[in-house]
């Protein structure tokens, strides 16, 4: 019997086996934007006024993972992109008109800090929310 007969199989087996092993040990990447996404109950501190409200964060449509769609952010009714790196978040989101609301943030746990600027037909304000995630 030749050595090579015998070490053929042995060999494609332990090539396939590898092989196999290697195939089911990859990790599926997380979405950058996950970690936001939920329902918040917001605690916010502005210049003109205190507010309590609640707020979501959902997945942006088109599967962007670094993008975000905040619903009635500021408790304006608004639906606005955020930009998502990590745990951090950024809102420059032009609204029709002359109006603007500008601002960042970050995510520890489950609670959301954000500081924003708002320029709504004349009415200005800064705001600091705080956000825990429900």
């Amino acid at each position: 019997m030749n050595i090579f007969s015998v070490a053929k199989p042995v060999f494609s087996f332990l090539f396939f086996t590898a092989l196999l092993l290697s195939a089911g040990c990859k990790k599926e990447k997380t979405p950058n934007n996950e970690r936001f996404i939920g329902v918040y109950q917001v605690e916010e501190m502005c210049e003109t006024d205190m507010f309590s409200y609640n707020m979501e964060i959902v997945a942006e449509p088109t599967g962007n993972d670094n993008q975000v769609i905040i619903n009635n952010f500021g408790n304006f009714g608004l639906s606005l992109t955020a930009e998502v790196d990590g745990n951090n978040i950024t809102l420059d989101d032009a609204i029709p008109g002359d109006s603007f609301i500008m601002g960042s943030g970050s995510l520890e746990s489950s609670t959301l800090t954000f500081t924003y600027d708002a320029n709504l037909t004349g009415f200005t304000d800064t705001c600091t929310l705080t956000g825990t995630k429900q």
